[in-house]
């Protein structure tokens, strides 16, 4: 507060003249009128005039002004503000003007507050995935927020997670980790939300269930082809979908159908459903082949090995008339990846070329195929990684010109299409029949890993320079020229590599960005055939065909079992996701998404004594 406080006393005097010629009291005019000081001042903004006297101004002020003067001041809040009160001489008025009869020196002083807010905001933040919600009505998002309340309105608001996550804390007015927080709006408010992954909870494989009830029918013509008959898919929800073929006896029990059952958490298995539009007399057709794609909406992309495409809509079910691209006749399905946004990318091989297209999602017309090898030689078993951005990274076997040996080539999409492809290894033996492996985090890295000669090898790709390392041997002496490797990436880079090292064991080694390839390690000593699978916590899970019996001796029919690896730990002892009697027919089918949920279906003998009659199970981690 500004204040000056001026005081003036009463003025008097007399004319006249004295002997010294000095005006004579007694002979001149009588006396003056008495001047008075007023002075004003003000706290706050505003100001305080006066009717007479040429008081105007908000800050202190003075005037002299003829005794019994009356003067009317009026206080005047400036804009945002109101008149609280006066002091001093008209310390005793409420309103906003004041008379006072001046007879002596008098101080008269105005306050003015800020303007009380008719309603005050309420602003919220969040931080990891959820919303704050709030009630009364207002609030409703999971950025940031504001809405504004009455003075003293009580405000709940709620922390509601996303899927996977958990309240870390309140912030701001709010504080705890309760989900519900009450504010009372006495001022404009502040509240944030941090929301985090919740916290791994235990995995579990569930018990096994009968996918078919087809009694008298074998899930496939002829055991050979039970691995290629079943496909299998999770989505980041935990919704599973399993797709086999399977005769049902009509019109006879040679024809087959292709059939399909979905799992979803709340419901569990729904009842099985004929694919339209598919049936074979021919016991050496293979029907359900190539890659089955789940989006996160639990929808479904079925490609064959023939290109030929079905979706499928968890309210609709699959479409009645599948679609090919346009130019991919002759050619054969490699590979397939769905993306976050439900765009499916293939690659496949055709005459002498790989050949690349896209997917729009809800779309049935796929993109032209692009020749992404470039080459008039032979090429052969083609993956591929989603990079960044919507990259594509891409590798295959090609065979060198002048000898009979190949190479692993590799190429990737930028701003202008598809790069010229690069070789990723400088080694002069042949690059085996076994399929080559490719995968890549969210920043677009990748790590390839393939056999040549008799040892596993592996190379990265850089995103950020875009540009492939030195190839690496980390496996050798792999007796057996064709071996079975899988590979397995969270989402931070983190990754697990497993193979068939010669005949029979299987082994595998971990990646992190930070450190490099570990030493590969025995995770058993005989598999035919695993899946592998990683949580983005950095847990692997092998699952495998194996005669072994965990404890006891070698039997004679195949078993399912898992194993898995906490991320820095070592691999667990073997353990049986299956009770059946009988042999495990072939590869099981496992898919598992980046929360470790997981679904594995095969096909296995009903008992221990024929092999006249097979079934079709399935069982799910989560």
């Amino acid at each position: 507060m500004a204040s000056v406080v001026l005081t003036a006393s009463a003025l008097s005097g007399c004319l006249g003249s004295d002997n010294n010629d000095n005006p004579d009291p007694g002979t001149g005019p009588g006396p003056g009128p008495v001047k008075v000081a007023v002075t004003t001042s003000v706290t706050g903004s505003g100001k305080i005039t006066t009717n007479t006297g040429g008081i105007d101004c908000g800050t202190a002020c003075s005037a002299s002004v003829d005794t019994g003067t009356v003067l009317q001041f009026t206080a005047t809040p400036a804009a945002g503000q109101v008149f609280q009160s006066w002091g001093g001489a008209c310390a005793t008025t409420a309103a906003a003007t004041c008379s006072v009869t001046v007879t002596q020196p008098t101080t008269v002083t105005a306050t003015f507050i800020a303007q009380p807010a008719s309603t005050f905001a309420l602003t919220t933040a969040v931080t990891g995935s959820g919303k704050i919600t709030s009630l009364p009505a207002g609030i409703d998002c999971g950025t940031t927020c504001s809405a504004t309340y009455a003075p003293g309105t009580p405000v709940v608001l709620t922390a509601a997670p996303a899927q996977g996550q958990v309240l870390q804390a309140w912030g701001g007015a709010c504080s705890g980790t309760a989900a519900a927080c009450t504010v009372t709006m006495s001022a404009a408010r502040n509240v944030t939300a941090a929301f985090a992954a919740a916290p791994a909870q235990p995995l579990a494989w569930g018990t096994p269930a009968l996918l078919e009830s087809s009694n008298d029918f074998n899930v496939s013509s002829t055991n050979q082809f039970a691995d290629t008959n079943v496909l299998s898919a999770i989505d980041v929800n935990g919704n599973a979908l399993v797709l086999w073929e399977q005769s049902d006896g009509s019109p006879d029990g040679n024809t087959r159908k292709v059939w399909s059952r979905r799992y979803t958490p709340a419901q569990g298995w729904a009842t099985a459903v004929q694919v339209p539009g598919l049936t074979s007399a021919d016991s050496l057709e293979v029907m359900v082949s190539g890659r089955l794609l789940m989006d996160a909406a639990g929808n479904a992309v079925w490609v064959r090995d023939n290109f030929q495409t079905r979706r499928y809509s968890a309210g609709a079910g699959w479409t009645a008339t599948p679609f090919t691209p346009t130019n991919g006749a002759g050619g054969k399905l490699t590979d397939a990846k769905i993306d976050a946004d439900g765009n499916v990318h293939i690659v496949g091989i055709g005459n002498d070329d790989v050949r690349y297209s896209r997917l729009p999602a809800n779309s049935n017309q796929w993109s032209a195929f692009v020749d992404v090898s470039v080459s008039t030689l032979a090429t052969r078993a083609a993956q591929i990684a989603l990079g960044a951005q919507g990259s594509v990274i891409a590798i295959w076997q090609e065979r060198n010109p002048g000898d009979n040996n190949d190479s692993m080539k590799a190429s990737r999409t930028t701003a202008t299409g598809w790069q010229t492809p690069v070789r990723i290894e400088e080694i002069l033996t042949d690059v085996r029949d076994t399929t080559p492996r490719l995968a890549s985090d969210s920043a677009g890295n990748a790590v390839a890993v393939w056999h040549q000669g008799d040892s596993i090898y592996v190379n990265r790709f850089d995103a950020t320079a875009g540009t492939w390392g030195t190839a690496a041997e980390v496996d050798t002496n792999l007796a057996y020229p064709i071996s079975t490797i899988g590979i397995a990436m969270a989402a931070d880079g983190r990754a697990v590599i497993g193979w068939n090292a010669g005949v029979s064991p299987l082994k595998a080694l971990s990646f992190a960005p930070s450190s490099g390839f570990s030493t590969a390690a025995l995770v058993n000593a005989y598999a035919a055939g695993f899946s592998l699978g990683i949580a983005q916590d950095g847990r692997a899970v092998v699952v495998y065909r194996s005669p072994e019996v965990p404890g006891g001796p070698t039997g004679l029919s195949n078993n399912l079992f898992v194993r898995e690896l906490p991320w820095g730990g070592a691999w667990s002892a073997a353990a049986l996701i299956e009770t059946g009697a009988g042999d495990i027919k072939s590869n099981s089918t496992c898919s598992m998404n980046a929360a470790g949920q997981a679904v594995c279906a095969w096909a296995q003998d009903d008992s221990t004594a024929t092999t006249a009659r097979n079934s079709l199970w399935a069982t799910l981690r989560r």
